[in-house]
């Protein structure tokens, strides 16, 4: 079972594809919510490429993504409540054990 991986993203189109490429997905799924900005779409598409798992959300703030991707981890995976949760920021650069 991956651990779930929320990403909100706000005009991240230029950074989220390395945020995304840097994550183990063997180990991680991410949840990409874009949310409230200008280049929704540029950014929703760059993050496509590495997940199925991207939502718009029309409101902007990070509480507001983090909520809507909470409730789209519970909807994929109904008992994610008892393990642990992920969160990074999309222009992250996540760092691995090589």
């Amino acid at each position: 079972m991956r651990t779930p991986v929320i990403i909100p993203a706000y005009n991240e189109a230029e950074r989220i594809g390395a945020s995304l490429r840097g994550l183990d997905h063997a180990k991680v799924e991410p949840f990409v919510v874009v949310n409230g900005e200008q280049g929704r779409t540029e950014t929703y598409a760059e993050a496509a490429r590495y997940t199925s798992n991207v939502f718009l959300n029309p409101e902007q703030g990070k509480l507001p993504a983090v909520q809507l991707a909470l409730r789209k981890v519970l909807e994929h995976d109904a008992e994610a409540f008892l393990r642990p949760i992920g969160m990074t920021d999309a222009d992250a650069r996540p760092l691995r054990p090589s």
